[in-house]
This record gives structure tokens, C-alpha cells and sequence, in this order.
């Protein structure tokens, strides 16, 4: 990576959520990084957001329309490779429902430099509707645990988390990604179409020898999964199947079985809660995501 202001293309998808994309994409532009580029993938929207966001932004963005919906890692992966060819350093992935600190993409960027074998950098995320409450800070593996510890998750940023720290895990909602990172292969597995595509990429990031940070000073702030809210059954089995895909292939702790049991038992208490909610759709989705991704071959 060069040492002087890598360019940096950031890419965000939208499906249907014109006005969270838009304002996603401002906090973006009044960023204080010099070499940054826009560049939005719509995901087949079914509304106007093409043109909503065309007339706001122009050319200040590029805006780049996939025939069908891509879902998040398809969506990305569109833009990566857009941006790949277009001569980015570094390609930052953020959901749209999200806004950004001015200073947040130049914290990233000098905490990559820092680290010539940082592969993914990504910043402290925090709760839109309680701004101080951390959503997303990285997650660490433990020899003895069947599944990564979250760092931080709930708890109020009070300034407690100061100094960039290596973590085996980061959410896909932000990452900085190195051009040499994504030069081997796509950068997020296909099959995992809506969840789990982050934590994939991240171990296969690591399964390389680069490292992955997160950088507590560069702040964003996250709404929440507002197009996964648009359709919860879908969400709910989809986040289920490729959970169950995810352990199968990455397995963690010493004996891979316990966590296979670990999810199972969660799954069901989660179904449990979902039926006396009055939502057994939802719980039959994640029956059979389980399902689903215990059968699904593991290498294709």
C-alpha cells in the first residue's frame, strides 16, 4: 500500500432504502479523506431509489445497477471488482443503513499503514438510536470456547477502548479492505448470500497469514438491518443456514461438535421465543436454515 493517501474506493449497496443510502452517502462525501470515491450498487430496486439517488448525488458517486438482487455479498463483490479495475488501494464496504465520522475513513487508512500486513481494518460501530452504546467492536476466538467472544457489544463507549487491537473477527457492516487482500479469489463467498459472508472472508483472510484490526477511534454509527427487516422469515432462515455453514467449514474451539450443539440449542430457544411471540413462520424459517445448512457441502 502506498504511504501517502491510498485511494480508497467505498462501497455501499441499497435495495429499496433510498433515503438510508442517501444518507449514508452524504456522511461519506463530507468526510475529510482526499482520495475517496463513491460508489453505490443498487440490488434491482423495486422503487425509484435509482433515480432518487441520481438526481441527488450526480456525478459524485457512481452508481452501478446489478440485474437482480445480488444480496449484500453479491452486491459488494459488484462493486469491488468495479473498484479493483478502476485502481483502488483499498475498498471500504459499509451498509447503507449507517452513517460515518468525518475522520473515520482517514483513521482506517493510517491504521492499515501502520500494519503492512493488515489485511481488514474496521471502526468501533455504535447504536444509532443510543449514540454512545457500542453495536460492533470485533470478535476474538478462544482455544476453550465453542464460538468468538464479542468485544465490547452493549456496553457504553465511555473512551475505555483507545488502542487499535488485532481480533480474528470483524462485522461486514464496515471493513477497510487491502487491495492484497482481494487479489486472490472473490472477496465474499456467493453462498453465503445474506449473513455470515464477513466472518467467511475474515478467516479466510487470516488463513493467509494477513492480520485483521479494529481502529476504536474511527467511529460510525448503525441503524440496524433495515432491508433484512423487510422480509424476517427470509432474514431468519438465511442467518440460520449459513450460522450452520459457517462453523461447519471455520471450525472453532477444540471439539467442533460442541459447537455444532451450540448452535442447535440456540436455535431452538430462539424458535421457541419466536412461536409464544406469535411467529411459528419465523421459527419454521429457521428450522429449516438449520436443516439446509447442515446439508449444504461445505466445499464447492
Amino acid at each position: 500500500m502506498p504511504t501517502s493517501n491510498p485511494s480508497v474506493s467505498v462501497v455501499t449497496v441499497n435495495w429499496n432504502l433510498p433515503e438510508e443510502t442517501a444518507r449514508c452517502v452524504a456522511s461519506i462525501l463530507a468526510g475529510d479523506y482526499p482520495r475517496q470515491q463513491v460508489v453505490v450498487v443498487d440490488n434491482a430496486s423495486t422503487d425509484d431509489s435509482v433515480a432518487r439517488l441520481r438526481a441527488r448525488f450526480g456525478e459524485r458517486i457512481t452508481l452501478l445497477e446489478a440485474e437482480s438482487n445480488l444480496y449484500y455479498g453479491g452486491g459488494c463483490n459488484l462493486g469491488i471488482a468495479w473498484s479493483l479495475a478502476h485502481g483502488a488501494d483499498c475498498v471500504l464496504v459499509l451498509n447503507n443503513d449507517t452513517w460515518i465520522a468525518p475522520d473515520m475513513v482517514t483513521r482506517l487508512v493510517r491504521l492499515a499503514e501502520a500494519h503492512p500486513d493488515a489485511g481488514i481494518v474496521a471502526p468501533m460501530i455504535l447504536c444509532a438510536d443510543e449514540p454512545r452504546r457500542i453495536w460492533a467492536l470485533g470478535s476474538e476466538r478462544h482455544r476453550w470456547l465453542p464460538m468468538p467472544r464479542d468485544i465490547g457489544r452493549g456496553a457504553l463507549d465511555r473512551g475505555q477502548f483507545r488502542v487499535p487491537r488485532q481480533v480474528d473477527y470483524v462485522t461486514g457492516c464496515a471493513m477497510l479492505i487491502r487491495r492484497e487482500a482481494l487479489a486472490a479469489g472473490t472477496p465474499f463467498d456467493s453462498r453465503y448470500t445474506m449473513y455470515y459472508e464477513d466472518a467467511d472472508l475474515c478467516a479466510r483472510v487470516r488463513a493467509r497469514g494477513l492480520t485483521i484490526w479494529v481502529e476504536p477511534r474511527a467511529k460510525m454509527w448503525h441503524l440496524g438491518s433495515a432491508s433484512a427487516a423487510l422480509r424476517s422469515a427470509t432474514s431468519r432462515y438465511q442467518r440460520t443456514r449459513h450460522r450452520v455453514l459457517f462453523y461447519r467449514q471455520h471450525p472453532h474451539g477444540r471439539w467442533p461438535l460442541a459447537t455444532h450443539l451450540a448452535v442447535l440449542l440456540s436455535e431452538v430457544a430462539r424458535g421457541v421465543r419466536d412461536v409464544l411471540r406469535g411467529h411459528p413462520h419465523v421459527a419454521w424459517a429457521a428450522w429449516q436454515g438449520f436443516r439446509d445448512g447442515s446439508r449444504q457441502r461445505i466445499h464447492e
